[in-house]
């Protein structure tokens, strides 16, 4: 299987992602105990526009952690680098019975200091349908051998799902269960451009991640696919973050998991469905997840683990059904970069390509801090693997 090629390492000192096992937490790789936290802290609206919040973001630390030696002191390290402020362990607030918002439900804005929590200072999740989103504790049915949901949380106690099409409300356990996809389109905007900030057009001086101009896609990987698919996207659901980085940290990471009914039927076609994670930063601008120079669309990620009657797909909606096969990935780690202190803004979009009927699901979960970066170039496109 293709590996996604993204941008940054984490904080350990290897060089390459640990596989994360269902139901550990991302950021200290042990079993997330679940615990539900007091919700507070900002205010939160909910409209036919979405989900809107206005944070004051924390982001001083009486300590900070060594990312090379593992102890805390405050300043610098004996190299004169600033250390790592990001928390060592994001403490989550996302346990069944609670009402996370969507992005509390993959670790963020969460209560707490800065030491156990990742304050926003903004954030918007634009999505008209509110059947195109869930918040649950797992997708299917299928379990693994030591009986952990095959497709439930990297994090804390439940994960976020957005589809552009239908997802089945959670049932008394929390499970997103689906045998088969509703094929009508959902109520999400057609025939629009990507959401501000993203300009699909190449934004190198003719050599991906070389000369970028800072407003447009630094990868070069959107723009053929976007021209292929009709330049317009159907569909439509996204949101955006803006949070300060801590200091001595130069990067974030999370984990997803892309299904779609369009394996193998739409492979190399037009018909596209394309999920885009845009990075607006002093590193790097432009779109952080894809595949050798492709965006992370269905052509881009065949072939893929699950297909068909995988047993794993059992009741997810993308197993067998009557317009082909469906399938899903594994889970992936993807990583980006970033400046200490800088404001860093990400956009993420999930949209149709060339139609508005087979559908296409992703699953979001185990944001965090990075505390070493991987800015991309030519020569080292920070490729990483499936965490498990």
């Amino acid at each position: 299987m293709l590996a996604l090629v993204v941008a940054l390492q984490g904080c350990a000192d290897d060089q390459t992602a640990t596989p994360l096992p269902p139901g550990t937490d991302a950021s200290t790789g042990t079993p997330s105990t679940g615990t539900p936290a007091t919700l507070g802290g900002a205010d939160t609206s909910v409209t036919g526009e979405g989900v809107s919040t206005g944070l004051e973001g924390s982001t001083s630390s009486s300590t900070a952690v060594d990312a090379t030696s593992g102890s805390t002191t405050d300043g610098e390290s004996s190299t004169g680098q600033e250390l790592c402020e990001a928390p060592v362990a994001v403490v989550p607030c996302d346990g069944f019975g609670d009402a996370p918002t969507p992005l509390q439900a993959i670790g963020l804005d969460c209560p707490g200091g800065p030491d156990q929590a990742i304050a926003l200072v903004s954030s918007t999740f634009q999505s008209a349908d509110a059947d195109a989103w869930q918040i649950g504790t797992q997708l299917g049915s299928h379990v693994d051998a030591m009986g952990m949901p095959t497709w439930g949380p990297t994090h804390g106690d439940q994960l976020l799902m957005i589809s552009s099409g239908f997802i089945a409300p959670p049932d008394a356990t929390g499970r997103v269960l689906m045998a088969t996809l509703e094929q009508d389109a959902n109520d999400n905007p057609d025939d629009k451009p990507l959401p501000a900030p993203m300009v699909p057009a190449p934004g190198s001086g003719g050599t991906p991640f070389m000369g970028c101009n800072g407003v447009a896609d630094c990868s070069d990987s959107l723009w053929d696919q976007w021209l292929a698919g009709g330049s317009a996207a159907n569909d439509l659901l996204w949101f955006q973050l803006r949070a300060e980085v801590p200091g001595g940290t130069h990067g974030f990471a999370f984990d997803l998991a892309f299904f779609s009914e369009e394996f193998p039927e739409s492979v190399g076609t037009t018909f596209n469905d394309m999920f885009v994670v845009w990075s607006s930063s002093e590193t790097y601008v432009g779109n952080l997840c894809f595949v050798d120079e492709q965006p992370c669309t269905v052509t881009a990620l065949w072939p893929v683990p699950y297909e068909g009657v995988a047993p794993q797909l059992q009741d997810t909606g993308f197993g067998e059904h009557a317009l082909g096969e469906g399938g899903g990935t594994g889970w992936f780690r993807l990583k980006g970069s970033a400046a200490p202190h800088e404001m860093l803004e990400l956009t993420l979009a999930l949209f149709d390509m060339g139609d508005d009927q087979l559908d296409t699901l992703v699953l979001l979960d185990g944001f965090g801090w990075d505390c070493q970066g991987c800015t991309p170039t030519p020569e080292d496109p920070c490729g990483v693997v499936e965490p498990r």
